[in-house]
């Protein structure tokens, strides 16, 4: 496969949504359970925001979350290794591969985003006086 020959067109990258993407990475508890993690600063040098949106593929807002978190996140080699083993599944599976697009392509609204914030963020307090 010719690189970049399946990047995504898009004229016009609203810098925002990588904000709202990257929020995924800085709220998942699991990054501090990885083998390193890419420093902000070290994201900055390397130019992660530009080789994100260079090699994004994605189909779902939740897909483009989960790929900037693996950009920023190494693994062990064992989770290297499953991760590799989910991969080849989907490469060498078409029809799970289209199944499972279908499915998260419901998931691709700007409001998809906010599924991370349902998750992650800390639940807004009852009024006390609704006690």
């Amino acid at each position: 496969m010719k690189i970049g020959a399946n990047q995504k067109k898009k004229e016009y990258f609203n810098f925002y949504v990588i904000y709202v993407i990257g929020k995924y990475f800085e709220n998942n508890t699991h990054k501090n359970r990885a083998y390193h993690q890419i420093s902000e600063r070290t994201s900055l040098d390397l130019d992660i925001d530009e080789l994100f949106k260079f090699i994004d593929r994605t189909s779902s807002k939740i897909g483009q979350q989960y790929l900037y978190f693996k950009i920023r996140t190494i693994e062990t080699v064992e989770k290297l290794k499953k991760f590799e083993v989910l991969s080849n599944l989907f490469l060498n599976n078409e029809t799970l591969r289209f199944k499972s697009q279908i499915i998260l392509s419901k998931l691709n609204s700007e409001n998809s985003y906010d599924l991370e914030k349902l998750i992650n963020e800390k639940p807004v307090e009852k009024p006390k006086y609704l006690n």
